[in-house]
């Protein structure tokens, strides 16, 4: 987020800033200031058997994938693999987890593409929980859990059509084959004129 200022000085970071100025800022902005936190980097791995217990899970990827061995070191306390929740799986059978990363175990464990697990071989992926619902395309929720009642399309907003019979976008792939064959029509001739032009050898 950004803010306005009549001054053109940038802004100083919250930790320089005095108790009076913090209070200000509360006061007159209406929001509230806090210093910013970082936010571990996630990680999804899928098709975990559910016969595999959960709280077992970061043992056993830790204990049968070597390049993340690091982890064991008990000195080494900034890396972290921890799991932050379970999504389902297509198959009923199965779990895919979402786990919080350091930022280093983070790189090791994607460019792996494949963790052990068990008897297991499954794959892993970055994830984001930045999602977008697919009913009103807004942020923050899916469309399981829209509160918009109407049902709009997504390229105008109207409510009385689906974004694949949007008259809009009807419109545009016309104009689109119409400006391809216009040219055909003015020369009479049923060749293609769509082509590109090269010079004429000297």
């Amino acid at each position: 987020m950004s803010i306005n200022t009549p001054e053109r000085t940038p802004l100083k970071p919250l930790e320089q800033r005095s108790t009076s100025e913090k209070q200000n800022i509360n006061n007159n902005l209406g929001i509230t200031a806090q210093k910013e936190k970082k936010i571990n980097p996630l990680v999804i791995i899928k098709g975990v058997s559910k016969d595999i217990p959960r709280e077992k899970i970061v043992d056993y990827i830790i204990e049968q994938n070597q390049e993340l061995n690091f982890l064991t070191d008990n000195n080494n306390t900034q890396e972290t693999l921890a799991i932050k929740f379970a999504r389902n799986n297509r198959n009923p059978h199965l779990n895919n987890y979402v786990l919080s990363t350091s930022p280093n175990v983070w790189k090791t464990i994607t460019q792996m593409g494949r963790v052990a697990i068990e008897y297991q071989k499954v794959h892993v992926e970055e994830f984001s929980n930045f999602v977008q619902c697919k009913k009103c395309a807004q942020f923050g929720h899916t469309h399981a859990k829209c509160p918009k009642q109407e049902d709009p399309c997504i390229h105008c907003w109207k409510t009385d059509h689906k974004q694949d019979t949007c008259p809009i976008i009807r419109q545009h792939q016309y104009v689109s084959t119409a400006a391809t064959t216009t040219p055909d029509t003015k020369l009479k001739t049923t060749r293609s004129t769509q082509h590109s032009h090269k010079p004429a050898q000297s």
